[in-house]
């Protein structure tokens, strides 16, 4: 995902590697980066909340209310999985979390299965028409698998359910007071 988008002219992405947890006020990204202003996107990739600060978390959830977008990644150490269902940033997602969500990985993955209104979202679409979309998206190998949410947000909006029985939902967005939220319960790196 984020070579994806870091291949496109018109985005410039930076990228950190957080390898150990925050210790009390002090973890590996400096607060400058929570500042008004300093991005318009957070892309939160299979972390954990205890790695960044009480005071970052808190600063996150305020740019994300305030105009930035904000996109939670799935893997063992997000979500619900990595504790962030007790932080302020839990309100901005657009599915509901609990410490115990766990993991749905049948054999042979999970296809992620755009609905209606994702393949006509600018998210999901992967090409000029819907059918070509479609097609892409089809052919798409699986990934390992999802969280699983406690449930979606009344004013979110599905883009994307698993290919199981139970269809559940992989991919949800949801517009918070003046920015967005966008939560992929997969991983990406199946596509690369």
């Amino acid at each position: 995902l984020i070579l994806s988008l870091d291949a496109a002219k018109e985005i410039n992405v930076e990228y950190r590697v957080v390898k150990s947890p925050a210790v009390g006020d002090t973890g590996l990204i400096p607060d400058a980066e929570f500042a008004p202003g300093a991005y318009d996107v957070y892309i939160l990739g299979d972390i954990a909340a205890e790695f960044l600060t009480t005071s970052q978390i808190r600063s996150l959830a305020n740019l994300v209310d305030n105009g930035a977008g904000l996109l939670m990644l799935g893997g063992r150490s997000t979500f619900g999985l990595g504790g962030w269902a007790d932080t302020p940033l839990a309100a901005m997602l657009p599915v509901n979390i609990s410490a115990n969500d766990g993991q749905l990985e049948p054999e042979g993955g999970v296809k992620v299965l755009p609905n209606t209104v994702g393949l006509e979202n600018y998210v999901l679409r992967l090409s000029p028409t819907r059918e070509e979309t479609q097609r892409i998206w089809n052919e798409l190998p699986t990934v390992t698998g999802t969280n699983l949410f406690q449930g979606v947000k009344p004013n979110a909006i599905v883009l994307a359910t698993t290919n199981t029985p139970s269809r559940e939902p992989i991919m949800v967005a949801m517009e918070t007071k003046k920015g967005r939220s966008l939560a992929f319960g997969g991983e990406t790196w199946p596509w690369r």
